[in-house]
């Protein structure tokens, strides 16, 4: 958490951020940050989030 003040557009960050939510069980904020990642990511974590917001979704 404290990395994504320090950059809030750091992709990779976000990413791991949203993983962590998601092992958590918490899919609500795993979906919000997996939304940021796909915000700011390059186009494989762009493309890899919108999976995982798919998946959580179901």
């Amino acid at each position: 958490m404290r990395a994504e003040k320090i950059n809030p557009k750091d992709y990779i960050v976000l990413g791991n951020i949203a993983q962590g939510y998601k092992l958590k069980g918490d899919n609500k904020k795993a979906i919000e940050y997996y939304e940021k990642t796909a915000e700011f990511g390059d186009e494989k974590a762009k493309k890899y989030a919108k999976q995982q917001i798919a998946e959580l979704k179901q």
